[in-house]
Order: C-alpha cells, then structure tokens, then sequence
C-alpha cells in the first residue's frame, strides 16, 4: 500500500486543484477528464462489468463507456463501482468499461489493450470464476485444476503487468468471490478458488502500484461452515446483488480515500458554470448555497413545510405518503473534512406503499444564446439520509427540453441507488455525492424551454421518519 501510494504525485493548476499525474521522468503526465476525478477503467468479467445497461443515447454517466463504442449507464445499484464512487463523493471518472460476461482470464488479458487505448491513470481487476466454471468443458484445461489455477494465476499477473507498463499507475485487484449454495461448484472447483486467491493476494503484494481488495471478507458468511456467500449478497447465486455491492463499495472506499484526492462540490470560478442572464453569470449562487436559497418555492402535492425558492417538491408516484419541507444549514462532512455551502432542502418523508416516490424539482430561465448548441451539462449533489425505512433509491436526473430538433425534449437519467436499513448494515444513514449523465444539447435546437436538476427518492413500502437532505446541488457546464 505505502508502495502504492508513493507512486501518485499529482499535478496542480493554478487554483490548486488536480489536473494531472507526475509520472517520472522522461514519460509525460496523464491528464485528467474534463468531469472531475482521476480516470479509472475496468478489465474483468461480468462481476464487474454487468453492472451497465447499454444505452442508444449519448449520455455517457460519469464519463464511462460500456463496450467502447455505445454508452451506458448503471443498472440500479448493481455495481460496486457506482456505490464507490457515490461514497467517495465521484473522485473517479471512468472511462472504458471492459467487463465481459461470461469470459475466462485469457480472454479478458487478450482484450486489455482495447480497454487501454483509452488513457487511464487506475484500473479495476477481476476475474477467474468463468473458468473455474469452465473446467471440465474448456477444452484447454483438460479437466486439470492445476492447469486452471495456474491459467487464472497468470493471466491475471500478465495482465497487471502489462497495464503497469502502458502507464496504469494503480491498479485495484479483486478477490474471486465465494460461491452461492446454488451456484454448485464441486470439491475440486472450490479448492481452485481457494489457491487461486491465496496465490493472487501474495503475487499483489509484490507488485507496486497493485492494491489487493479481498472481497471475500465482505461477502463470505461467517457463520457458514463452508465458506459460502453471506445471505442476500448475490442476487442469482453468481452476481453481486445491490446490497452486495453496497457493502463492497463502502468497504473499497475506505481503502481508496486516502490515495486518491479530494475534489471541492463547490465551482472553483464563475466560468465553470452557466451563465445565465445578464443579472447573474452564475446560476447557482454560490454566495447563497448554490441555488437553494430563498422561501418562495411551491410545496405541491402531499407536501407541506417551506421550500427553496425556484423549487418544487412534490410526491410523484403514490397517494398516501407525506412530507414536510424545510429549509437547513447544508451539513458538514466530518469524515472528509468538508462542508455544505449555504443550505440543503430538506424532506422529512412519511410512506404507505411500494413505490411511493418524491421529487426535488428545479428549472431555470434559459438564453439559448448562452447555450451554444452541441454544448453539453451534467448536474451533481450531496445527499445525506437519516433513518431511513424502506428507502428504495436515490437518483439524481438532468433534463433538457428544447424546440427545433428531431427529438424535442429528450431526457437522460442514471438510476438509483437501493439503500438498506439492515441492523449493522449502518446504510439507513448514508451519505452520498450523485452526478447524472451528460446532457449535449443538439445542433439544430433553436430554442431552450428548460434545463432541469431533478432529484428522486423512491420507497419500496410503509415507512416514517426518513431524512433526505440533498445540498450542494450544482448544474455545471463540461468543458
């Protein structure tokens, strides 16, 4: 780890902020994307990469592609990247997705530099449970454990490597993770996973720059006898289920923290932002807490209390829940040592029934003048949530709505997150950072009707008391 760490020396702009890695001598530095955080890509299986859903918009989430050449957004919280990267406040900026369901190391190797040609300064690892699946039918193992555990053991170092070589300066390594009951893997397939690992976690120790994360300690049943997979942990005996996910998230993040830098929520100068009318040329208020600020928003349906002004919070789906609005001091992040500009609006959310949902609305007066066609925006916020019941998902959405194209008002969403209230999960308090996909507005718009932030919270049954505090919320131009 110590190894690991000293190899990031991060290069600074003017306002102080990363803008690139040092790499040593003679090789030139990487450079960050334009949406904040250190690039990062994905060279594994499905564990990893089935996470997404292709999409046939070009609203790419977070910067991440999901073959290379379509984009993608998460499935529902179904990938303990997104959790990682929601609990690290969105540090990172994926950028090629190379996760392939159903294929064995060797493949995943002979498909790394595809996932290379676009420059990463991180990679997420895994791999190996395709082929142990595979033992007796893949005809290269010849039903040999030994020549499947050394195959996994050496595609795998190969593979880091070969990333460390092409300028990958970290890399993160995952466990193969346990088996479920119904997965059925025999004596022999067990005993590969078991060595295999063993084998790897020495080998990364090794390794500079290569970080071993032995998932196996946050999935495996501890009061199982045989080693197999903690209860609700994967949601078809193979795949990491969203509570799996949760628990593999928030543990890696506490691994990554300290090796990855911080970025500000806040906009480091008007430029960053719309500019809006000649009045303002930023639309949020940064001196005001962004743009939640004011009285003199509408509490609309099932909701009572005071809003923001410029806002609107209602309940969506469902007629029997409730909610009372109020308006408090953005919260302060102990943990990483930050805090909340100006205000957060707050909702303290009552529910009767599955899919009852509430939503934070907001939309401003748009010069299409200011808004050059073919740009494009993302939106971003904190939330925090306190005792929560039945909390299903969190989303945060961008929207664009304009006249003069083909496609009128096209909308682009990155779905939720599910969040637990188990007993020692600790997820019915959560804090998170949420950014949506990018929104290119198209070329042939003539006009813009609006630009929105809109945020969601969906319940999956009867529940009191649940506090969503989202603050620091910001629409921000990609540059």
């Amino acid at each position: 780890m110590d190894t690991a760490f000293s190899l990031l020396n991060f290069a600074t702009g003017a306002d102080g902020n990363p803008t690139g890695i040092m790499l040593p001598s003679g090789m030139s530095s990487s450079v960050f994307s334009s949406i904040p955080g250190m690039r990062w890509s994905v060279s594994g299986d499905s564990e990893l990469g089935s996470c997404l859903q292709t999409s046939a918009n070009t609203a790419i989430y977070n910067g991440l592609f999901d073959d290379g050449v379509s984009a993608g957004t998460f499935k529902s919280a179904r990938s303990p990247l997104m959790w990682l990267n929601a609990l690290l406040g969105q540090r990172i900026s994926f950028v090629y997705n190379g996760g392939l369901s159903g294929k064995r190391t060797d493949e995943i190797l002979v498909n790394l530099p595809t996932v290379l040609t676009q420059p990463a300064d991180g990679l997420f690892d895994n791999g190996g449970a395709n082929d142990i699946d595979q033992l007796l039918t893949y005809a290269g193992f010849g039903a040999s454990a030994t020549t499947c555990e050394n195959a996994i053991y050496d595609n795998r170092t190969a593979k880091w490597a070969k990333a460390r070589a092409r300028g990958v300066r970290l890399i993160v390594a995952f466990s193969i993770t346990p088996p479920a009951v119904g997965q059925g893997w025999s004596a022999t397939q067990k005993g590969i996973f078991n060595r295999v690992n063993r084998r790897l976690s020495k080998a990364a120790r090794s390794i500079p720059g290569v970080i071993w994360f032995d998932a196996n300690t946050y999935i495996t049943d501890p009061a199982s006898t045989t080693g197999l997979a903690l209860a609700g942990t994967l949601y078809d005996n193979l795949h990491y289920s969203s509570f799996g996910c949760f628990l593999l998230g928030r543990a890696l993040a506490k691994v990554l923290d300290p090796l990855l830098p911080k970025y500000t929520r806040n906009v480091s100068n008007w430029l960053d932002c719309w500019q809006s009318d000649t009045a303002s040329n930023n639309l949020m208020e940064a001196s005001c807490g962004m743009f939640t600020k004011g009285t003199a928003g509408t509490a609309d349906t099932n909701v009572v209390g005071t809003v923001c002004t410029g806002w609107t919070c209602k309940q969506t789906t469902g007629v029997g829940g409730s909610a009372t609005a109020s308006i408090v001091a953005a919260p302060n992040d102990a943990d990483n040592n930050y805090s909340g500009v100006g205000n957060a609006q707050r909702l303290v959310i009552t529910t009767t029934a599955q899919n009852d949902t509430f939503r934070w609305f907001y939309f401003p007066t748009i010069n299409i003048a200011q808004y050059p066609a073919g740009s494009s925006f993302y939106v971003e916020c904190r939330v925090r949530v306190r005792s929560a019941v039945n909390l299903n998902a969190i989303y945060a959405q961008a929207s664009a709505y304009f006249t003069g194209s083909a496609s009128a008002s096209p909308t682009f969403s990155a779905d939720g997150f599910s969040t637990y209230s188990e007993p020692g999960s600790g997820s019915a308090d959560l804090d998170i950072v949420l950014r949506s996909p990018i929104v290119v507005l198209p070329a042939d718009a003539t006009a813009i009707s609006s630009l929105r932030f809109e945020l969601y919270a969906k319940f999956n049954g009867a529940g009191a008391g649940t506090i969503v505090d989202p603050y620091d919320a910001q629409m921000v131009w990609n540059r």
